[in-house]
């Protein structure tokens, strides 16, 4: 209950609240011990810098028209993640056309409100190709010492969150977990053993 009233949450709070209780814009202190410095003010200055080191914007080779990301633009990004996570679509783009064109994915809100150049589109290419949650001036270490390198700071934040803000109750019942993938993975583990129904 601590991290409910820290944060003044409570039943009528506004999703909004909620997500920066979770993913707070700025510096938040958790408690004397530890200093939380996961923000996402930071997400926008290491996605902004791995597009200058990517070589993008005015005289590069890679989106000439781009402009640095806004901590506002990052957000609302992560909204349309949080949104294909809560109604997914087959790819996530439709989520940006217009409900003229998609009548099924299409979210006009985004259609319109993502980028200050072109289309929303184009803007989430940029972001896709150049978001990161890590600093792209450090070497990527090994996989078998940081095996989620690229999120490994945001797994260690919701850790740290959810330990304050998740009280379990008496009887706990969690069943397996499965996540939706695309490809090969060396982290994935397949059950051979297992009947067909089980």
């Amino acid at each position: 209950m601590d991290f409910i009233e820290k944060n003044k949450l409570h039943e009528n709070s506004h999703t909004a609240e909620w997500f920066y209780a979770f993913l707070p814009k700025k510096k938040l202190k958790m408690n004397a011990e530890v200093s939380l410095q996961f923000l996402i003010e930071e997400w926008c200055t290491f996605t902004n810098l791995k597009a200058v080191l990517g070589n993008a914007g005015d005289g590069g080779c890679k989106y000439n028209n781009f402009e640095p990301f806004t901590v506002c633009e990052i957000q609302k990004i992560l909204g349309v993640y949080i949104l294909n996570g809560l109604s997914p679509s087959h790819q996530i783009e439709h989520k940006l056309k217009p409900q003229s064109k998609d009548p099924i994915n299409g979210i006009n809100l985004f259609s319109t409100s993502l980028g200050k150049f072109g289309t929303s589109a184009r803007r989430f290419k940029e972001f896709k190709c150049f978001f990161s949650i890590q600093d792209p001036r450090y070497a990527t270490p090994s996989r078998k010492m940081h095996p989620n390198w690229k999120v490994e700071r945001f797994l260690q934040h919701l850790m740290l969150i959810f330990k304050e803000a998740v009280i379990p109750g008496k009887f706990c019942l969690v069943d397996e977990q499965t996540i939706g993938f695309q490809g090969w993975h060396e982290d994935v583990r397949r059950h051979d053993e297992k009947q067909a129904g089980d």
